[in-house]
């Protein structure tokens, strides 16, 4: 995993990256790369995880591209290969190309499979198989439904179509669908045949059985007047008995119709008192309700009262306490005038307390510029010194130039005289004129910092003056004094007697503001006192009247109800009910007593004038009907039933045997054309199916896939013959086996080689350790030859080998050297990875690789 990338010897917040430049078709390109890792955060305590990450540089200085994933498919593009194919073309690895040197046909099938891409074909020859195979499944599952519709077509045992029909289906195959069908068409035929004539004969005898029926139908009338008649004598002998005994208690129930009537005028005159029972009812209700009412006017009278004294001395109270905060607006004004004027007073002495504080900071300005003009004078004079110091310094020197080059009885040039008795000596450190002229603009920057400081204090002690003007004339109007010695400490006197002043007075306005409150709410309250007190007297006059009425009102309705007990004689009205339901039933009891015996008595008397009736009716018809011999017609009906039955049980069995041969005669005449269409596909699909998967019976087992890669194994060899027979001395060459080891074996890719010493060809498993070598290195670079040229034709001039040459000898390993020498003509770069020391005398440029002890390990360039 990209974890293995990062060292585990370095330190947590040393990066982990690589940069490299590498160059093709001429150009130089500069990768860098990062793996995921673990490093410290950049905020806080902890750790975080640098993601992964590429950039990639062009060398036409377009944008550079970012991102790993970006970065790969950029280089993909570029050289036409990725990771993989690159590993197999630039890195022989020594163990992987033995495996391909003695690797089977199956095995180099799947190698080849990676390396040229030719699962296409392997992908063309199972949808070839998977195709013959399904249409083999749809053809014999064709084949075997027509079968089963074959086996299912039957027919009668003495059909002479019987014996070809049961030679068919004992053949294992179906020989011709057609022939089928003709011998399928007689049967039907016959068998429609057959079914007409049951039918026809099945009419016949449904007419005679209807005959029949019709003549046996007689009987049954007969026997039903017989039972009718029986019944009738019946209905006599029980009814006559009885008609007198209903008769008599008929006319003992009629003599009760007085009872009846009694009751049914008492019944009338109760119900006609029911509604002054309601009127009872609800006179105690309303006496009921108007009890209550006249009770609640009289405490409500009460309450009045009672209230209407309550608010008089409540009227009386809140007016003595108006009295009282009667001045309580006035002090008010008055204290909050006094506020604000001791309020006034202390803001006027805060802003001269300010005005004391910023002129203090005007003093300590103009100190602090005092103190830079000062020290800004003092550089001044002193570098104004040594100014004057190098002038006379220039100067002697100039003088003692002059000097040097005075002569007797010759004019001095600068005095003119002729004679000069003490020349000027040369200064021992005289300045140049360039120090001089620095000097000078030092000393004027001197004297323009001191100038500007001289001008800035001025400017801050005239601002003071007047600061401290203004204080002194404020001073005098609020503290009476001017002496800026004692201004600060009788303003903070006069602050505190203020702040005194102003507590004292925020607790008087404190209850004069409740003072005043209080006023307000009472001159509310009174007013509504009042106004409730007025109220109270209109309610009390008008509840007494309403007591007078109610109680006018309670005394008629008593008197009613004394007048309505007087009259009736029950509780209520539902005692009157319960007394009128009980009438009713009586009266019910008689009319149902007399309605029964009146039933009884018609009832019996119309059962026996109807039963006399229908004798006579009765006999007349039996009289009157024709004599028939009913047996003889019964055993008829007999036989033809059993008849109709046999035929109805052959038609049956003819006519299911029809139907399902009628279904099996269809399904092959619909399918039979279609069961031919699949066969001839299967045919030729099966064949090119079998001829791709390399399956042909007596041929050699080689697929589609396989055929195509032997193309590119004959090249693979072509280019390896090269490199072997040089590093062989022409000993060996790579050779196509062209059969299998067995009949059941794929062919086609394995591997043999022909010494060309003793002239035979054997298998390359029979090579010694040192010339499998070469023979693998051979071929993985004759591979590696044939990838980058199936690859489009890229530039790859990187080879590296990995391993191998300790199993060679002395000569071998200067013909591998050789060979790989061979490679590196032109641009070509060969890498060899090995561990022998032999190759160091051989190989020029070396990376030498030693672990130490301690841990991680040390590269070293040899050139």
């Amino acid at each position: 995993g990209t974890d293995m990338l990062r060292s585990k010897y370095a330190d947590a917040s040393t990066p982990t990256f690589v940069e490299m430049d590498f160059q093709y078709r001429g150009k130089i390109y500069h990768i860098k790369r990062n793996p995921e890792y673990e490093r410290p955060a950049k905020k806080g305590s902890g750790m975080a995880r640098e993601k992964a990450n590429a950039e990639l540089i062009f060398p036409d200085g377009r944008t550079p591209i970012t991102s790993s994933t970006e970065v790969t498919k950029a280089v993909i593009d570029l050289i036409g290969v990725d990771k993989k194919q690159f590993m197999q073309i630039a890195m022989l690895a020594q163990s992987d190309f033995l495996k391909l040197l003695l690797a089977t046909t199956d095995e180099r099938i799947k190698i080849f499979q990676e390396i040229f891409h030719t699962v296409n074909y392997k992908n063309l020859q199972d949808r070839l198989k998977d195709e013959a195979n399904s249409l083999k499944a749809n053809y014999d599952q064709l084949y075997n439904d027509i079968r089963q519709y074959i086996q299912r077509f039957s027919c009668a045992e003495m059909d002479e179509e019987k014996e070809a029909l049961d030679k068919i289906k004992q053949m294992g195959e179906i020989i011709s669908l057609s022939e089928i069908a003709e011998i399928m068409e007689k049967v039907l035929a016959k068998d429609e045949a057959l079914k007409n004539d049951m039918e026809q004969k099945l009419q016949e005898i449904d007419k005679k059985m209807a005959n029949l029926n019709q003549q046996l139908g007689k009987e049954e009338e007969e026997k039903k007047i017989q039972n009718s008649l029986e019944e009738q004598e019946r209905i006599l002998q029980k009814e006559e008995p009885l008609l007198a005994g209903y008769k008599t208690v008929y006319l003992e129930s009629e003599q009760k119709s007085g009872q009846r009537d009694n009751l049914l005028a008492t019944i009338e005159q109760e119900k006609g008192k029911l509604d002054e029972y309601t009127e009872r009812q609800n006179l105690r209700q309303r006496e009921k309700l108007a009890d209550e009412d006249l009770q609640k006017m009289k405490k409500d009278l009460d309450d009045s009262k009672e209230m209407q004294e309550k608010t008089a001395e409540a009227i009386r109270k809140n007016k003595e306490s108006l009295q009282d905060v009667a001045q309580a607006e006035v002090q008010q004004t008055s204290l909050q005038a006094t506020e604000r004027d001791l309020k006034n007073q202390q803001q006027q002495l805060e802003k001269l307390n300010k005005k004391i504080a910023d002129c203090s900071n005007l003093g300590v300005e103009y100190r602090r510029i005092s103190e830079k003009y000062k020290t800004a004078f003092g550089n001044y004079q002193k570098g104004r010194e040594e100014q004057l110091a190098m002038e006379q310094a220039f100067y002697d020197e100039q003088a003692g130039l002059l000097a040097e080059h005075l002569e007797e009885d010759k004019p001095c040039p600068v005095c003119g005289s002729l004679v000069h008795p003490k020349p000027a000596e040369k200064a021992p450190h005289a300045p140049t004129k360039e120090e001089l002229e620095n000097k000078r603009e030092k000393i004027a920057e001197l004297e323009k910092d001191y100038q500007e400081y001289n001008a800035q204090a001025s400017g801050k002690k005239a601002e003071y003056d007047e600061a401290v003007k203004r204080i002194q004339e404020q001073a005098q109007e609020l503290l009476g004094t001017d002496d800026t010695k004692v201004i600060s400490e009788q303003l903070k006197i006069k602050q505190a007697e203020l702040q005194q002043n102003l507590n004292n007075l925020e607790q008087d306005l404190r209850r004069v503001s409740q003072a005043v409150q209080t006023k307000q709410k009472l001159e509310k309250e009174i007013p509504e006192l009042e106004g409730k007190q007025e109220k109270l007297s209109q309610n009390i006059q008008k509840l007494a009247v309403d007591i007078a009425a109610k109680d006018s009102d309670l005394t008629a309705v008593r008197e009613k109800i004394a007048e309505l007990a007087a009259r009736l004689k029950y509780a209520d009205k539902a005692a009157a009910e319960e007394h009128i339901r009980g009438l009713e039933k009586q009266k019910k009891d008689i009319e149902d007593e007399m309605a029964e015996a009146k039933k009884n008595y018609e009832d019996c008397n119309a059962k026996l004038e109807a039963a006399k009736t229908a004798k006579g009716v009765l006999l007349k018809q039996l009289a009157e009907r024709e004599k028939i011999d009913y047996q003889a017609l019964k055993n008829e009906k007999t036989l033809l039933l059993e008849e109709q039955i046999k035929l109805n049980e052959e038609r049956d069995s003819i006519n299911l045997r029809y139907h399902a041969n009628q279904e099996s005669y269809d399904y092959i005449l619909k399918q039979q054309d279609e069961l031919l269409r699949k066969q001839e596909k299967l045919g030729w699909v099966k064949a090119l199916a079998n001829t791709a998967n390399g399956t042909v019976a007596q041929k050699d087992k080689i697929n589609l896939e396989t055929y195509i890669q032997m193309n590119y194994f004959d090249r693979i060899i072509n280019r390896a013959n090269i490199r072997l027979m040089m590093m062989t001395g022409g000993q060996y060459e790579l050779v196509r086996r062209q059969e299998a080891l067995d009949g059941r074996s794929k062919t086609g890719l394995e591997l043999n080689v022909i010494d060309h010493y003793n002239g035979s060809e054997r298998s390359v498993r029979s090579l010694s350790g040192g010339e499998s070598f070469k023979a693998s290195l051979a071929l993985a670079l004759g591979l590696s030859d044939e990838i980058q040229t199936s690859a489009g034709g890229i530039q790859l001039d990187t080879l590296f080998v990995d391993e191998g040459f300790g199993s060679l000898d002395e000569e071998s390993l200067n013909q591998a050297i050789q060979t790989l020498q061979q490679l590196t003509t032109g641009e070509k770069l060969v890498g060899i990875i090995s561990h022998v020391a032999e190759l160091k005398e051989k190989i020029d440029a070396q990376i030498i690789v030693t672990k130490d002890k301690t841990g991680g390990s040390r590269v070293k360039l040899v050139k």
